[in-house]
């Protein structure tokens, strides 16, 4: 009953986290990341302790370069870099890696912005011996920037280095200026894949992840080949981009886990938003509302940027023109409605909404809404409504025990289709939650019922279509109460923005115990000699058995499951085989686990069990010609999947002596 827990946070008190970074992260982000918390994909190891040089790993780091790529068209002449020691790091790893010793004298222009452009180039001038100002937007409050066409630049500089958008200040600049060969740095950390990039318009980009990327701990360089390899003689080897590039981000151990989920944050952007066009128009349309509301609130509320300035994503105000007092009072009200983490910087002060991309629009609403409120009581003049996002209404403060970052409850509906605990739709129920049990439906009656309901909740006996997913119009979630979710379309709620999740643990001791009963069943003859006992037969001798101890059992599969049933067989003195591509020789000896090959395995198992998923790899794993490799007088047990097993082949085997016991079920 794991996943149960999402459906319970519906309940309660709906919080939203404003923060500017670390930042908010989806939800469907961190209910992946949850899933495969204690074992990535199965393999029995959390990617908190996962090995950087584990084939796991190596798929983790590739699979989030390939899809970051995918999102940003980033050319084939580019590397990316996932790098550690934040942003602010590379406010050195920029002039130690763009000044060579031949160029060490040429000027390095700047333009500064706001703080973090300003702080970037002090940094500049520990390393660059000419450092020029192209443009100082200090003077006007950093509430504005100039044309680049004003921007004072250097003819042969090394580089022209600007900040997209200031994350204090609010500023943020559409597109890159145009050089003629000088290469453009741009820091985008804070608003990095919020709108699309033409990456062949700069020489390098950098962004730190804690704010749209994914979690603090890991900074994203993608720089262009031709600028690698140059770096200072004085440059520190963690620092240079080209010893980074050659070892594809693997020089010493990366932030593993903050690299993990920042490639579900990529996958989230290209599956569930649909790429970086889409992710734009929600933007646009989140500022558009938080900016219009302050705009129509005569005063009351004031956006400090000019207006061709504003950032989409850090959005910093005043109320009445900085009324301290006022300030103070809404950042102690928002907090009490939910709302977290809106007080300026410390060093301008005021106020500050950070609405990144993994900020609904359902988020910017109750702000707005919240701000009205807050305007209305302390106003005479009522507020206009269309400087509301809806009506405004009291502010309710439940205790913070109540609060989660889930949507509030209101009616919301889950279909139970598969027999479930009791315990469980009690818990449901409790939490307001309306769980109606309806189970042994056809897939048409689901198709017919789907569109009333909000979540589904199904176990193994029902498949849950593309057309009953197409049908759920108000689907957010299907939960699978057990392992895998191969009875469920997973394209299909991909396409929909549905969440799928299962519990991978939750059956986990009944399966293996259940395994190990099948086990005995076939070593001590159980069955047989059940079948002679109710026709009141019994000869002892016949029904002896084999003893255990000393022989060998062979897992196809070392994941929850097989590995407490590796456990078990060592209690019973037995050797364990294991055969899983992705579990390591060395993983398995923690385990007291040999591993080895298919073949291997095969062929030194007196007892052969399958805990595998039903894949393209795993269809009819067992066959005629594996089957065949066995030992003679081989057991079988099967509880995992019926498709891993060619049940012809398998009774082929049966009749013919050389399989002297099968335990299944599960069938194709």
């Amino acid at each position: 009953n794991h996943f149960f827990g999402f459906f319970f946070s519906l309940s309660t008190m709906v919080v939203w986290n404003f923060a500017a970074g670390p930042a908010r992260l989806p939800d469907h982000v961190l209910i992946r990341a949850k899933s495969e918390l204690t074992s990535y994909r199965n393999c029995g190891m959390s990617v908190l302790e996962m090995s950087h040089r584990s084939p796991e790993f190596e798929s983790i780091i590739k699979t989030a370069e390939a899809n970051l790529r995918a999102l940003l068209h980033i050319p084939d002449n580019y590397k990316v870099l996932f790098l550690q020691g934040g942003a602010s790091t590379q406010f050195s790893a920029v002039p130690l890696n763009l000044l060579n010793a031949g160029s060490w004298n040429a000027p390095v222009d700047y333009a500064v912005t706001g703080v973090w452009s300003q702080k970037a180039a002090e940094e500049a001038k520990r390393y660059a011996k000419n450092l020029n100002i192209v443009y100082n937007g200090e003077n006007k409050k950093f509430t504005t920037v100039e044309p680049f066409s004003s921007w004072k630049t250097s003819k042969n500089a090394a580089y022209l280095y600007f900040c997209q958008n200031e994350t204090i200040h609010g500023v943020e600049i559409a597109g890159a200026p145009t050089t003629d060969g000088v290469p453009v740095v741009c820091d985008m950390s804070s608003n990095f894949l919020s709108r699309p990039v033409d990456v062949s318009k700069y020489g390098v980009i950098y962004a730190g992840a804690q704010k749209n990327a994914g979690p603090a701990g890991v900074t994203i360089v993608i720089v262009r080949e031709d600028l690698l390899g140059n770096s200072l003689p004085c440059t520190p080897l963690m620092l240079d981009w080209k010893l980074n590039a050659d070892n594809q981000s693997l020089y010493n151990t990366p932030p593993c886990f903050s690299i993990y989920v920042c490639g579900l944050v990529f996958e989230w952007i290209l599956n569930e938003v649909g790429g970086l066009e889409k992710m734009e128009q929600l933007n646009i349309a989140k500022a558009n509302k938080l900016y219009s509301m302050m705009d129509k609130s005569g005063g009351f509320y004031h956006a400090v940027v000019e207006p061709a300035f504003r950032s989409r994503m850090n959005v910093p105000f005043r109320i009445k023109g900085g009324d301290a007092k006022l300030e103070k009072e809404f950042i102690s009200e928002s907090v009490k409605a939910g709302l977290l983490e809106l007080k300026g910087h410390r060093s301008v002060g005021g106020l500050r909404a950070s609405i990144y991309n993994a900020m609904p629009i359902e988020g910017v609403e109750a702000l707005c809404n919240f701000m009205a409120s807050f305007m209305q009581k302390h106003t005479q003049i009522p507020p206009s409504p269309s400087a509301q996002s809806g009506t405004a209404s009291p502010i309710v403060s439940p205790p913070p025990s109540q609060w989660s970052r889930a949507p509030q409850a209101t009616g919301h509906k889950v279909l139970i289709a598969d027999k479930c605990d009791a315990a469980a739709v009690k818990l449901l129920k409790e939490n307001h939650i309306q769980a109606d049990e309806k189970t042994g439906l056809k897939e048409s009656q689901l198709v017919e019922i789907i569109g009333e309901y909000d979540a589904l909740i199904v176990r193994s006996a029902t498949t849950v279509t593309a057309p009953i997913i197409q049908a759920g119009k108000k689907l957010k979630i299907i939960g699978r109460a057990g392992v895998g979710v191969d009875n469920v379309n997973l394209a299909a709620a991909t396409k929909q923005g549905i969440i799928v999740v299962n519990s991978p643990q939750g059956n986990t001791t009944s399966a293996a115990e259940h395994t190990w009963a099948m086990i005995m069943a076939m070593v001590r003859q159980i069955p047989q000699a059940h079948a002679k006992t109710i026709v009141g037969k019994w000869d002892r001798k016949t029904f002896m058995g084999v003893e255990l101890e000393g022989r060998t059992i062979g897992i196809l599969g070392l994941g929850n499951i097989g590995k407490k049933v590796a456990g078990y067989a060592k209690a019973f003195g037995m050797k364990v085989l294991g055969y899983d591509p992705y579990v390591s020789k060395e993983q398995g000896l923690k385990l007291g686990v040999v591993m080895g090959d298919l073949d291997q395995v095969l062929s030194n198992a007196d007892v052969l069990t399958l805990h595998l998923p039903a894949l393209k790899d795993t269809a009819k794993l067992l066959n005629a010609r594996t089957i065949a490799s066995t030992k003679k007088g081989v057991m079988i047990a099967n509880v995992a999947r019926g498709e891993c097993i060619d049940e012809q082949d398998l009774a082929d085997a049966l009749r013919s002596g050389h399989v002297a016991a099968a335990a299944l079920d599960v069938f194709a």
